[in-house]
C-alpha cells in the first residue's frame, strides 16, 4: 500500500481560494452591470416624448402633417385612428368622391 503525504504548505488555502473566485466573478459581474446600464440608457433616450399640438398649419397641409406626426394627435384631432381615415378615404373615393377646385382628396 502506497500512502501520499500532504505537506502543510501544500494544501489549499480557503482563504486563498475564496479570493480567486471573487476575482474571477468580477469582470463577469461587471459586465453584466455594464449592460445592464447600456440597456437602461437605450431605454430611457428611446422614450423620449414627441410633441403633440405644434403646427401653424392649415388644410391639406395640416392633414399630410397628422398622418405623419403622433398616432395619439392625429386620433384627437380626426375623432379616429389613421388606419380607419386611410380606410375611409379609400371607401369615399371608390364610391366617387374626387378633387375639387375647393377640396383635395388624396
Amino acid at each position: 500500500m502506497v500512502t501520499i503525504r500532504v505537506l502543510p504548505s501544500e494544501r489549499p488555502n480557503r482563504a486563498a481560494t475564496a479570493r480567486e473566485r471573487v476575482r474571477r466573478l468580477i469582470p463577469a459581474v461587471a459586465g453584466i452591470v455594464s449592460a445592464h446600464a447600456l440597456m437602461s440608457m437605450q431605454r430611457a433616450f428611446s422614450d423620449l416624448p414627441q410633441p403633440m399640438y405644434n403646427s401653424g398649419m392649415t388644410g391639406q397641409k395640416w392633414i399630410e402633417e397628422l398622418q405623419k406626426g403622433h398616432p395619439v394627435r392625429f386620433r384627437r384631432s380626426m375623432g379616429m385612428a389613421q388606419h380607419v381615415f386611410r380606410n375611409l378615404v379609400r371607401d369615399l373615393v371608390r364610391c366617387g368622391l374626387s378633387s375639387s377646385r375647393l377640396s383635395t382628396v388624396f
